[in-house]
């Protein structure tokens, strides 16, 4: 162990002097610096306000989220889905996780319109998404909009929770 100890560290002395004498200022460091091209991004369109507390009705396992939203581009929009974690739910889905939107019509340039996502589905309470019985009750996520162009819009939400019960929530059960 002792010999092993007194290699290592006269291996180490003898590359730090021989790094010196060699490369006496330094070996400067090998970098080269360039900005990114910029990325191309869709035009916004969407302007969208929280008016109300989202709901969640426990009973049917439904998150009800408004949205008051005005379409500031020049074609009409849609809500297409809504982005939770790791759910999506898609508007006009014929299978899987679905978002009913009411009213599910277009919304048209310089138009504001009160916006309800519906989302059903028993994964809320299974993966105790809804914070039901935690001090801050609130919930988020990510509402894409597209235009007639084909042109999406990403909005992030985040509102309080109100729940129309506590007592009947499976999630807020601790094992």
């Amino acid at each position: 162990m002792d010999l092993l100890a007194v290699l290592t560290i006269v291996l180490l002395a003898g590359g730090w002097w021989y790094g010196n004498t060699t490369y006496p200022g330094g070996i400067p460091l090998q970098v080269i610096r360039f900005a990114p091209p910029e990325a191309n991004q869709d035009p916004t369109f969407v302007e969208a306000k929280i008016p109300q507390k989202a709901i969640y009705d426990v009973a049917g396992h439904t998150l009800m989220i408004p949205i008051e939203v005005t379409n500031t581009g020049n074609s009409a929009m849609t809500v297409t889905l809504f982005t939770t974690s790791t759910l999506t739910f898609l508007n006009n889905a014929s299978g899987g996780r679905r978002v009913i939107v009411e009213p599910n019509e277009a919304i048209f340039p310089n138009e504001t319109k009160l916006v309800k996502l519906s989302m059903t589905d028993p994964v809320w309470e299974e993966e105790r998404m809804i914070p039901i019985g935690e001090a801050m009750m609130q919930v988020a996520g990510v509402v894409v909009f597209e235009n007639k162009e084909g042109q999406m819009n990403r909005v992030t939400v985040q509102l309080p929770l109100k729940p129309t019960s506590f007592t009947e929530y499976a999630g807020a059960r601790y094992y």
